[in-house]
């Protein structure tokens, strides 16, 4: 079930309390009032996005853009790191024509994996070596089932 930003923001509020919340932002309560507000219980004049909103305006924008997927990923990335998860994401989208040439970015991408952990790369790197080991191994999977479903 996916919930709207208001509602999540409601929950935030009702975990961590206004004041937190004031404090973080710099706003005052009635703002954060107009954050969680929801029509019909109110009138649109009161309604002001909030900052959870904007981020999925942003997400949005992102993925208009030529290479925003992957910044968008990264942004969601980070939030599903601090509340403890990761990101999978839903498509998965071969981007070579044969499985075969998608198992060579396989191999070039676990070596670069490999090469991080062997040259002591920082482990914001690592972990996006091993991201895209991962996604390039799932991109060949998708295309190997896709293949054998038409065959």
């Amino acid at each position: 079930m996916t919930r709207n930003p208001r509602t999540i923001l409601s929950d935030i509020r009702q975990l961590v309390g206004d004041t937190y919340l004031s404090s973080l932002y710099g706003i005052n309560k009635r703002t954060l009032q107009r954050w969680t507000a929801q029509a019909p219980f109110v009138s649109e004049e009161s309604i002001r996005a909030n900052p959870m909103e904007k981020i999925v305006q942003v997400i949005a924008r992102l993925r208009g853009e030529m290479g925003g997927d992957r910044v968008a990923q990264n942004l969601v990335e980070v939030f599903a790191a601090a509340a403890g998860g990761r990101l999978e994401v839903a498509e998965i989208t071969p981007d070579k024509e044969t499985v075969e040439e998608e198992m060579l970015d396989d191999a070039t991408s676990l070596t670069v994996f490999r090469e991080a952990i062997r040259s002591g790369a920082s482990e914001v790197e690592v972990r996006e070596a091993a991201r895209r080991a991962k996604a390039e191994i799932d991109e060949t999977l998708a295309l190997y089932l896709s293949s054998r479903t038409t065959a």
